[in-house]
């Protein structure tokens, strides 16, 4: 089986993550796969697969025009490779060069949304209508969690093409360290960037702190948003409260310094992020957006406040968990279950029955 992934999402950020992990459990569910990548950039965790990228002069080209371009390159590169289906990652523009690709050379298409609903944004206008013919015409609606599918489902996307597929987490490389490595009470590992809401993080500290006045953080991750943050901590007078790692080479080294993990998002998909943390063995304190509440189950193995912006709500939080022992230890433990429900391997296993559909007959 031949496949053509459109995917340029995020490079460098949780998409491009969100991608490898995908491309991944395709080949663990078909082992004998061939899989080719639309992409200005070679998939960081699979250097040696084929891509297909535009020129450098034809990527600086006005948006509508580069999008024409690659839309022929794709139509090109299905059947010069003789392609059985195209999945395209992230709605737009991959997923409408999937789906018009697919159409105009007559092969199936499947369509993954890893940024739930607000991904999708069906709310009127041109591009939603677009965006919903494209979904209700094509073979196949990956999602990452049961609020997204309600949410298609709602706009009259049929329930038989969508296939709820949860994000995962390389369990080989994210698992618990020693009790001896921590040296943060909280750990967050995001890009810094608006919609990730740090600052109610640093609010959230800033509260704890006055209880537990030794409390330390680490804050992991890069983006516009750092200076205004560090700024931010200074007012709040964190001190050495609060360390700003920059980018971080290996975050399961960074999350195994912590006892556990804040994410405070205005917005999210599925995230990565959570997962990885919980494969660590951390307790996780998050905001209730996107698919969240599908991994996150508060006083289970999270502690899930509603209002994202609610700093002392993530601070009592915080305190609930690092002032009691046996909820941290309870948390923990329970926190662990994803290793076996958000794997590589259950992961295959439902890509196993998308790429059945998905067979040339």
């Amino acid at each position: 089986m031949r496949i053509l992934q459109v995917n340029n999402m995020g490079i460098g950020f949780g998409f491009e993550q969100s991608a490898s992990n995908q491309f991944l459990s395709i080949l663990a569910a078909r082992p004998g796969v061939e899989l080719r990548l639309l992409r200005d950039t070679p998939l960081e965790s699979q250097p040696d697969v084929p891509v297909i990228t535009l020129s450098l002069p034809l990527r600086k080209l006005p948006g509508i025009l580069r999008t024409v371009c690659r839309l022929l390159q794709a139509v090109a590169g299905i059947l010069r490779h003789k392609i059985d289906f195209v999945h395209g990652i992230h709605l737009w523009p991959q997923g409408f060069l999937a789906f018009i690709s697919a159409k105009i050379t007559g092969r199936k298409c499947a369509i993954t949304i890893v940024a739930g609903s607000r991904e999708v944004g069906l709310k009127g206008g041109l591009l939603q209508r677009a965006a919903l013919y494209c979904l209700k015409n094509c073979d196949a609606v990956i999602v990452t969690g049961e609020q997204t599918r309600d949410h298609l489902i709602a706009n009259q996307v049929s329930p038989s093409l969508i296939r709820v597929i949860p994000n995962l987490a390389d369990m080989d490389h994210f698992k618990p360290a020693s009790e001896s490595s921590r040296r943060y009470d909280v750990v967050s590992t995001s890009r810094l960037y608006s919609v990730k809401n740090v600052e109610t993080t640093l609010r959230a500290l800033a509260i704890a702190r006055e209880t537990m006045p030794d409390l330390k953080a680490a804050i992991g991750g890069k983006g516009p948003e750092r200076e205004r943050l560090e700024t931010l901590a200074a007012d709040l007078k964190l001190g050495d409260g609060v360390e700003f790692l920059g980018y971080m080479e290996d975050v399961a080294d960074v999350l195994n310094q912590g006892r556990l993990c804040i994410l405070t998002s205005r917005s999210e998909g599925f995230p990565i992020s959570i997962l990885e943390a919980m494969a660590c063995g951390l307790p996780c304190i998050v905001s209730n957006v996107g698919d969240m509440a599908e991994v996150a189950k508060h006083d289970w193995n999270a502690m899930v406040i509603d209002d994202c912006e609610d700093a002392p709500a993530f601070a009592a939080a915080l305190l609930a968990v690092l002032g009691n022992a046996e909820r941290e230890s309870r948390l923990s433990r329970n926190a662990l279950r994803v290793r076996e429900t958000h794997s590589f391997e259950a992961a295959s296993q439902a890509w196993a029955e998308v790429l059945e559909k998905m067979s040339p007959k």
